[in-house]
């Protein structure tokens, strides 16, 4: 079965290819086929696969979908969940203060970095130290390249949730704190009230935003028109949610009624899309697909075994993303999205390490 193409009512949500569980041959590099070694043909060994720079394909996949999607609507937001691996280069003769990736900070507009204060593993539970220190560094880098720096922290104690919120105001991120595992953000946080630093105006750009609201799942919300009078009915200034409500992308109705605010006022809507993964419940999923057919598709994910690791860097993947009418970043376009948050960069940490270096991360 050929997967549905998109339509304004349909989203596509295309996701990178992948395969199985092998180490990297060292810090950004793996090899460029990741089939397992029974997978490989009998006969003579022919030449091995190249090594493959894993952080240089992600920094190449988020700088075309970048022009792709400015090439439509150059206003159009391209920000990042995590991926403080590739903020910079490799140089191993400045391997304790390698220089910028200029071309990748050029092509994105925010990075949101999550658990600086609290989380992500257990809510409340500050991270080690080490955690802290390599993201406060990615932030810093961010800034100077003049990117918005977004916080995504995880407590349900009142005083966890303020500290986070006033620490990250203070250091000058944008702060939100998710009151419940990374996986399950689908309620309006009660804590505080209203909106951290909220603001009447409207948003036009991320250099305005002041706070936002984060939600993974929505379904919890009722149907599509009940969700989006909801969050109508609150005054954040930037709203990022999941391309789907339930199984069914939002229509654009439903994400013009998300860009504005209780007050009347303009705000951001982005759209999450995960370039890392692919679900076997989405609408591209193909029958006879699973892991290793194609060869693209890896492991599942250890917290959701129907989503898949992809090879992300893989040509037929890539396709599904971006590119065409069909594609998923045209289809966030179409349905009158703001731009995209782009999340599933931890499949970076499994290209380079296998399911250990995902399951171990902090």
């Amino acid at each position: 079965m050929m997967a549905r193409p998109f339509r304004l009512g349909v989203l596509c949500l295309a996701l990178a290819g992948w395969v199985s569980v092998v180490h990297a041959q060292a810090p950004g590099q793996t090899r460029a086929n990741l089939r397992p070694v029974e997978d490989a043909p009998a006969g003579p060994a022919g030449p091995a696969e190249p090594l493959l720079d894993t952080r240089e394909a992600m920094r190449g996949l988020i700088e075309r979908i970048s022009r792709y999607a400015k090439g439509l609507k150059p206003d159009f937001i391209v920000a990042v969940q995590g991926g403080r691996e590739i903020l910079t280069k490799s140089d191993e003769e400045a391997a304790d203060n390698p220089p910028p990736a200029k071309a990748y900070l050029k092509s994105i507009d925010a990075i949101l970095l999550d658990g600086l204060r609290f989380g992500p593993r257990e809510l409340d539970e500050e991270p080690p130290e080490a955690r802290t220190e390599a993201l406060m560094k990615a932030a810093a880098i961010a800034k100077n390249a003049g990117l918005t720096v977004l916080t995504l922290d995880y407590a349900k104690e009142t005083k966890h949730i303020l500290e986070a919120l006033r620490a990250n105001f203070k250091d000058g991120f944008v702060p939100f704190v998710g009151q419940a595992q990374p996986a399950n953000l689908s309620r309006i946080p009660r804590v505080p009230y209203r909106p951290f630093r909220e603001d009447a105006h409207s948003v036009i750009s991320m250099k305005d935003v002041k706070n936002y609201l984060y939600l993974r799942e929505t379904q919890g919300f009722g149907r599509e028109d009940e969700f989006a009078l909801k969050l109508h009915a609150t005054n954040f200034d930037l709203v990022i949610v999941d391309v789907f409500h339930g199984r069914k992308p939002l229509s654009k109705r439903a994400v013009d009624t998300l860009r504005y605010k209780q007050t009347g006022s303009r705000r951001l809507v982005l759209a999450y899309v995960d370039i890392g993964s692919a679900a076997s419940y989405h609408y591209y999923w193909q029958d006879g697909w699973r892991e290793g057919a194609p060869a693209w598709i890896g492991a599942p994910h250890p917290r959701d075994p129907d989503r898949y690791y992809v090879e992300f860097w893989r040509p037929e993947w890539q396709a599904i993303l971006f590119g065409t009418p069909t594609s998923y970043i045209y289809g966030t376009f179409a349905q009158g999205y703001d731009g995209v948050l782009l999340g599933g960069l931890d499949s970076l940490r499994f290209a380079e390490g296998g399911m250990e270096a995902v399951s171990t991360r902090r």
